[in-house]
């Protein structure tokens, strides 16, 4: 259980942080939605 709490606070902080820094130059939304994405690529592989 624990290991999914962690799992899932990583992807939520790298959404976040994607969201703020805006490292792709799509808007804030979309920079946050990749992050998550890329969060979850990371943790899956």
């Amino acid at each position: 259980m624990d290991i999914v709490f962690v799992r899932l606070l990583f992807i939520i902080v790298v959404g976040a942080t994607c969201f703020v820094i805006e490292p792709f130059a799509l808007t804030r939304l979309w920079d946050g939605v990749v992050g998550l994405g890329i969060g979850g690529a990371i943790v899956l592989f």
